[in-house]
Order: structure tokens, then sequence, then C-alpha cells
């Protein structure tokens, strides 16, 4: 009786063990899928790398941790004297080929063919010309993210009792890079100013476009005892996001 009831328990603990994995697998993978239907994956808030902007500070709101910055953007556009420079080259082509046709000796005929030779080259000169390429200002606005890096190309300049510029030593500039992974020096937020040179690095949401833009809120009909909503900053969500500010280069002196 004893050995039926112990082969009994053996084989309920056989079962056991065998099926328990697979239950505590299937139920991990339905979780796994009941999340990544939620949307509440890690991934969905991890930012990605979207392009690199190098400008001038024109302001810094510093209480909204934003900047607003300077580009140059290349634009093209027709040069209309070129225009003007192919027409009169097809027309001297045009009578060169008619004095070369009417050509009674060697010598009008080899004239005729350098006329056509010289306009032909002006044409492609002018050809190469119609389009001129030039730098438009333009002014955007972009938002740091909140453990937004900032750093600076090189240490700050501290001076010396005597008005000297302070040289640094090894360990003093490896105390000022900090992670050796970033490029130059540490900096703060604060250490931004108006006409510095700036590159900073913008980031999006994985799977997002780069601008995005935030759905407007229902308007509700206020009642007499009803408070004014707290303002919110709806601006930061349109504006590029950036993760690393880099100051390339300080303000001149005579600012």
């Amino acid at each position: 009786m004893l050995r039926a009831i112990s082969l009994s328990i053996v084989i309920l603990l056989t079962i056991l063990f065998s099926v328990g994995p697979s239950v505590h697998a299937q139920k991990a993978k339905k979780d796994k899928m009941d999340g990544d239907a939620n949307g509440e994956t890690k991934n969905t808030d991890k930012l990605v790398k979207s392009g690199i902007i190098v400008g001038k500070v024109m302001n810094v709101y510093e209480d909204k941790r934003r900047l607003r910055i300077q580009v140059s953007i290349p634009t093209t556009k027709i040069n209309p004297g070129a225009g003007t420079q192919i027409a009169q080259a097809q027309q001297q082509m045009l009578q060169a080929q008619l004095a070369m046709r009417n050509a009674r000796d060697p010598n009008s005929a080899l004239q005729a063919r350098q006329q056509l030779m010289q306009a032909n080259a002006q044409m492609m000169k002018a050809q190469a010309q119609m389009y001129q390429t030039e730098m438009v200002s333009q002014e955007l606005e972009v938002q740091a993210i909140d453990d937004v890096i900032v750093r600076l190309a090189n240490p700050k300049e501290e001076f010396d009792e005597k008005g000297r510029i302070k040289k640094y030593s090894k360990a003093e500039l490896k105390e000022l890079r900090g992670d050796g992974k970033l490029p130059g020096y540490k900096a703060e937020f604060s250490d931004i100013q108006g006409e510095q040179v700036v590159r900073v690095t913008t980031v999006r949401k994985k799977g997002e476009p780069t601008m995005t833009k935030t759905a407007p809120t229902p308007k509700k009909k206020k009642g007499k005892d009803d408070e004014d909503p707290p303002a919110v900053d709806g601006l930061a969500d349109k504006l590029l996001q950036v993760s690393l500010i880099e100051i390339l280069r300080e303000a001149p002196l005579n600012k």
C-alpha cells in the first residue's frame, strides 16, 4: 500500500515539473504580447538621433530650457544674366554656321569655325553659371530634453592671481573632461549665451517623424466658480528635441 502511494506521489511530481515551466513560459509570452498591444514596452520611449544642426545662439530661454538658433540654409536661384549670355552665344553660333556655309576660301572657313568654337565655349560657360547657391539665414527654436548634455569645445578660461590665463595640468584637464566618451569638456545649460556658436544633436522617439504635433485640447465651458487651468507649454512637443549641445565658439568679447 505504501509503495503504491509513493509511486503515485512520484508520478504527480513528475507531471508538475514537466508542465510547470511551459505554463510559466506561456504566461510570460502572453504578458509580453499584452504589453506590446498596450504600447507599454520600453522601446516605445527610446530616443534615436535624427540630425545635427550648427548655428549661432540668438536667445536663451533658461526657464524653459529652450534655445533660438540662427542657421544658414543653402538655396538655389536662377542667374538671369546667364540666360542672356546663353541666348547671345546661340545667336553667334548660328552666324558662325552660316558663315561656314558661305565661305569661299579656306581662310574664311577657318575663321568661321573658330567663331563657332568660341560661341560654343561661351554657351557652356553660361550654362555652368545658370544656377547660383546663396546662404539664407533662418531662425528656429529647439527644446532641450530633461537630461540634456552640455559640453564645451575648450575648457573654461580661468585666471591666476596675476590676471594671466591659467594653464591646466593633464590631471585637471582630465577632470574637466569627465566622461571620455563625450566630446569636449563639462558644462552646464547656464553656460550657453547669446552669440555663441553651438552644435546640437536632435533626437526623436523611435518610430515617430522628426517634427511631432500635439492634438488640440477640447475647450470646456467655464462655469462661474471654475478656476483657470494652469498654463501648459504646448509648443515644447512641437519643437525639435535636442540631447546634446556643444559650445563650439564663445561670443565675441565686444558684445
